[in-house]
């Protein structure tokens, strides 16, 4: 992720039972991202910063199962 870079991408479980609905279980996404249920995360980050978070996936049965998140978002790129 780089700042000032808009991002646009989607998680996609696999197994269990559609429709799944995604939610941060707990940590931060980094500053100007949002994540909705259906799993797609957007926006533009504001800041370089380091960020760690986890994913929870529940299925239409109720089963839920959670994945980490974690990097750095990199300063902006240089121009002239």
């Amino acid at each position: 992720l780089q700042a000032g870079k808009p991002v646009a991408l989607a998680f996609a479980a696999s197994g269990g039972t559609a429709p799944y609905t995604y939610r941060l279980a707990s940590g931060a996404l980094p500053p100007g991202l949002s994540l909705a249920a259906s799993g797609r995360l957007s926006g533009t980050p504001t800041a370089r910063a380091a960020y760690a978070f986890d994913l929870a996936v529940r299925d239409a049965r109720g089963a839920e199962t959670r994945r980490g998140f974690g990097g750095t978002v990199s300063p902006g790129a240089l121009s002239v």
